[in-house]
């Protein structure tokens, strides 16, 4: 999410955290609801497309927690889901959690394989398709 941010607003990564870190403190605050802080600060900003910032959001948020606790400006109930549901239960092998599954508003379905946790940096491998 930040590369792309820093990618299209032409701010200076210190300058973007600077900003941010006024615009949005952290202290004291649900992880969800510091994310719509950071959502709705970063989609201000000059060059930033609203619905690829989310997607980038989503994306993160499934490999961090999977999908656990999810803000509902990133929940995307409805009949595509279910579609990204059967294709993760297809490709795991098993029963994916309730929202280790989600659809990118670009229409990509993503899934996180919980079983495949990144031992340095503890984040899971989100998975992807068309």
């Amino acid at each position: 999410m930040l590369e792309y941010v820093l990618s299209v607003s032409n701010l200076r990564t210190f300058e973007l955290f600077r900003l941010l870190g006024e615009a949005a403190p952290n202290h004291g605050i649900q992880l969800e609801d510091y994310a719509l802080q950071v959502y709705n600060f970063c989609a201000g900003l000059p060059g930033v497309d609203k619905d690829e910032l989310r997607d980038r959001i989503l994306y993160d948020w499934l490999g961090m927690v999977k999908g656990k606790n999810m803000p509902d400006f990133l929940k995307n109930p409805g009949n595509r889901r279910k579609q990204v549901l059967e294709i993760a239960r297809k490709q795991l092998g098993r029963e994916p959690g309730r929202y280790e599954t989600a659809v990118l508003l670009s229409g990509k379905g993503i899934y996180v394989d919980s079983g495949d946790r990144d031992p340095v940096t503890g984040l899971y491998r989100v998975c992807s398709y068309n």
